[in-house]
């Protein structure tokens, strides 16, 4: 008796444990049902209470990491692996213990990285340690440096824009974030793409949600990537046009979403960074979808069309060339829901001009009159294919047209993008002019500013007349029309250039041999043999055959090495640890093979031992 009334007890005390939990991980109520929303869009949202913390853009909020100093260093030493550590958060005063702390990105981690600074982008995990835990229902925090952005404010016009058309679209805030109390600068703060975001969007029958991604360079050092490569040799003597895939030697076919058989395998992009568990059936449910519109049957059963129309207009507008309308590919949350598929939204710090013609590919006046029907940064249009079955439809291009002449008119020609620009920057400005660790003045910052609004308005001038007939809306329309351009060769943008000189700014006080001594002593044994391609490595050597020069000589020809002692000597190192782990691993694989030989050969021939006392008879 005594026993099932403790069992009776414990049973309750679950329960009611329970319960609490959603409303501790929920803190949400029922949306307006008013509330106007696309297909596949959140008529079934809920609203979160973190929406009016952390994201209250009437003020800028506090963060403090409060983390062991030992880990601290840790986590950047090892800033390439994308460790989760424990830590306590301050937010805006209010404490929230055993957080988990990570670096994000990838070109952009290596840019932190090369500049020794502990200003690196960073993600909060409230449940990383303490499953159940959240922020007023958040379970993941983006903190973002912008270390490619000096006006601070491109994600932000951007996630506005998509909003104001309807896109569902993170949530976006600024923050002074510390670490034990020293000030690392003004952050901009980003609701993760999680369960949160999920509820918050889609209520709590939402479906599947991934973020495909290749460019993985925590993968890639601990050996979890085999298709992808470091290629430092890609940086040099560039004349600007090397791009993060060459560099880091990857394939887009799969972000790109091109069908490529029903090999689920095939898709690894794609599965490895599913937000939620999926099963064999979801893989190809997807799978059925990709191959579907690749083939251009069923278009409007697969793809919620309205949605993903409005998403690719105003991406026609901001030319991020770090999405899926670029080489780069990522950058974008694939939402499917009941066989069908949106996107969303994600990561837009290299748009309105960041970038952009000074990658090398083309002059400012090509670049910000794109044509707005086939908006694609230094890839075609049938690489991109969920795009190119869209826009090579009759009905669906003049829809596409529509949403992009409403997105002109309601958001820019009206003056409401030139007031969320006044607005956020005055909010902003004072912590910008205090931030001593970013680097960016107030004056780079002002002319930064400038530079985005000015891109928006030769942007908006070029796609009206898209629109009109007066300037073309295809390359091949364009190339025989050039005339009929507008003259973008004034813009400027100051944080536009080649990926070499992103990585080594101008004027930073970095340099090859910087950039090579950080990532040599930041890779484990295995990456240094599968990371880095043979012929980087061959082209280090001194007595190199290419007809262009060793790649030392062409770092050096390129002006970006000071001190080419130290370039030799990190170099050396280099080959050392590249050496040094081969002869490793091949020790390891013959010592392996042996011993199988030896189990194999000797183990199976050896005959039991005779019983003592001879042959026992029963």
């Amino acid at each position: 008796m005594k026993r099932r009334i403790l069992c009776a007890i414990s049973m309750g005390l679950v329960i009611l444990y329970g319960i609490s939990l959603l409303f501790a991980a929920c803190g949400q109520t029922q949306p307006d049902a008013s509330a106007q929303t696309s297909d596949s869009s959140p008529a079934a949202g809920m609203t979160m209470e973190y929406e009016d913390r952390i994201f209250d853009n009437s003020y800028v909020h506090t963060i403090d990491i409060q983390i062991s100093p030992e880990d601290w260093e840790d986590l950047k030493l090892n800033a390439l692996y994308k460790e989760s550590y424990d830590c306590d958060v301050v937010i805006d005063g209010e404490t929230f213990h055993h957080v988990g702390v990570r670096t994000k990105g990838n070109v952009t981690l290596i840019q932190s990285i090369v500049r020794e600074w502990d200003r690196y982008s960073l993600v909060l995990e409230f449940g990383a340690f303490q499953p159940s835990q959240r922020y007023y229902g958040l379970d993941k925090l983006s903190l973002n440096n912008n270390i490619c952005d000096s006006s601070f404010i491109r994600d932000y016009l951007c996630y506005d824009m998509m909003a104001s058309m309807g896109v569902p679209t993170p949530l976006i805030s600024f923050t002074v974030v510390s670490v034990n109390g020293e000030a690392l600068g003004l952050y901009t703060t980003v609701e993760g793409m999680d369960e949160s975001y999920a509820l918050r969007n889609f209520g709590t029958t939402y479906g599947n949600l991934y973020k495909p991604e290749h460019m993985n360079i925590a993968g890639m050092l601990t050996g979890e990537v085999k298709d992808c490569t470091i290629s430092i040799g890609a940086l040099a003597g560039d004349e600007g046009t090397v791009d993060a895939a060459a560099f880091m030697g990857v394939s887009d076919a799969t972000v790109g979403l091109k069908y490529q058989g029903d090999d689920l395998s095939l898709y690894s992009h794609i599965w490895d960074n599913a937000v939620f568990k999926v099963g064999t059936s979801d893989k190809h449910r997807l799978v059925d979808i990709i191959r579907a519109f690749n083939e251009g049957e069923n278009v409007e059963t697969v793809l919620d069309t309205d949605a993903l129309l409005r998403f690719f207009a105003v991406g026609a507008f901001v030319l991020n060339d770090d999405c899926y309308t670029s080489y780069a590919g990522h950058n974008y949350g694939l939402y499917e829901k009941d066989g069908r598929i949106m996107m969303l939204p994600w990561d837009y710090d290299h748009s309105l001009g960041c970038t952009g013609a000074a990658a090398g590919t083309t002059s400012w006046t090509e670049y910000i009159n794109l044509p707005m029907d086939e908006p694609v940064i230094g890839v075609e249009m049938a690489d991109r294919p969920l795009l190119n079955c869209l826009l090579t439809d009759e009905a669906y291009l003049a829809q596409y047209h529509g949403y992009i002449d409403q997105l002109l008119t309601d958001y820019v020609e009206s003056g409401k993008l030139e007031s969320a620009a006044a607005e956020v920057t005055a909010l902003i400005a004072p912590f910008v002019a205090q931030d001593t660790v970013s680097g960016v003045t107030v004056e780079a910052f002002e002319t930064a500013v400038q530079s985005d609004l000015e891109f928006c308005r030769l942007r908006a001038h070029s796609l009206r007349r898209q629109l009109n007939g007066t300037i073309p809306a295809t390359k091949a329309g364009q190339a025989e029309a050039a005339d009929t351009l507008i003259d973008c060769e004034h813009f400027i943008s100051p944080d536009s250039g080649s990926l070499t000189e992103l990585l080594i700014p101008e004027g930073s006080g970095l340099y090859f041999e910087d950039f090579i001594g950080s990532i040599v002593r930041r890779v484990n044994a295995f990456a240094t043999v599968s990371v880095l391609p043979i012929s980087d490595i061959v082209s280090l050597l001194p007595w190199s055959n290419d007809p262009e020069g060793s790649f030392v000589d062409r770092m050096i020809a390129s002006g970006k090495v000071q001190d080419e002692e130290k370039l030799h000597s990190a170099i050396k190192w280099l080959i050392i640890r590249f050496v040094r782990d081969s002869v490793f691993y091949v020790l390891g694989a013959i010592v392996l093979i042996a011993g199988f030989v030896f189990v194999f050969r000797y183990g199976k021939n050896r005959q039991p031992a005779a019983r003592k006392g001879g042959t026992r008879h029963v």
